[in-house]
């Protein structure tokens, strides 16, 4: 990215992640109680300030994320997760992409065994992965990190991720629909969901690289990662591919679409 932006999983250091007690009572995969959506939303909210606003403490998001993760236990059953390394690791060298050969080229280097015991060892990653999975998007690996040296990973679904259409792009966005339109629907908001499954929306600079790889987004929209800037004259983007191309606008964000996300292991 050219500008660096404090992204949540930069403020959470291992050590304060406490895993939680026997008896806590697990939250059944894909389940999405109240209170967690309100903790998303709030975490999400003080997120995108921080963007803007240098005064915002990062202690404040991190004692949000902590809460968020004490009330959902990101943590996969044995037999789940080894099927979905499985599904993966068959991914990653099987799928046939438009333009296979920049990916392969992008991707020549990766052992699927070292991405393996990345995943086994982050078991919130893997989760994540499997939210990703479990909705739609077809998760795999993009790429490395040449900073941080994580794996990259994205939804690679041709169209819309079936799990994750008909959303707005932010809270703002899904509160301007309900007032103004009390009788239309929506699953909730791209950030949120983002933020819940613990992963991030594509910039527009990742989003033309992916479609670099394939054809995306022929028949459907995506929302994008809005600039701070942008979000603040009322705007947010999102992306298709057309006939002549990819195209990035910038559209009301109480419209309802689907969202395409990256995760990092």
């Amino acid at each position: 990215m050219e500008k660096k932006h404090l992204k949540l999983g930069d403020l959470v250091k291992p050590e304060r992640l406490k895993k939680p007690e026997d008896n806590v009572q697990k939250i059944e995969l894909g389940a999405k109680p109240e209170k967690i959506k309100h903790l998303a939303d709030k975490m999400s909210g003080v997120a995108g300030s921080i963007e803007g606003d240098t005064d915002v403490k990062a202690s404040e998001v991190a004692t949000l994320i902590d809460a968020v993760k004490q009330s959902l236990v990101k943590e996969l059953a044995p037999e789940k997760a080894k099927e979905l390394l499985k599904t993966l690791g068959e991914r990653l060298y099987n799928k046939d992409y438009a333009t296979q050969g920049e990916h392969i080229k992008a991707i020549a280097g990766i052992k699927w065994e070292d991405v393996q015991k990345r995943l086994e060892a982050s078991p919130d990653k893997l989760w994540s992965l499997n939210e990703m999975e479990r909705t739609g998007g077809e998760p795999d690996v993009f790429g490395v990190d040449e900073k941080t040296g994580e794996y990259i990973f994205m939804d690679f679904s041709a169209e819309s991720p079936t799990g994750r259409r008909n959303c707005c792009y932010d809270r703002d966005g899904e509160k301007d629909l309900k007032e103004k339109y009390p009788d239309e629907t929506c699953n909730s908001n791209a950030v949120s969901m983002g933020a819940l499954m613990g992963v991030e929306l594509l910039n527009e600079k990742e989003y033309r690289e992916l479609q670099e790889l394939g054809e995306f987004d022929k028949n459907s929209w995506s929302w994008l990662k809005t600039p701070i800037d942008k979000r603040k004259k009322g705007v947010a983007l999102r992306g298709s591919r057309g006939e002549e191309g990819v195209f990035v606008y910038e559209n009301n964000p109480s419209l309802t679409m689907m969202i395409g996300v990256s995760a990092l292991c």
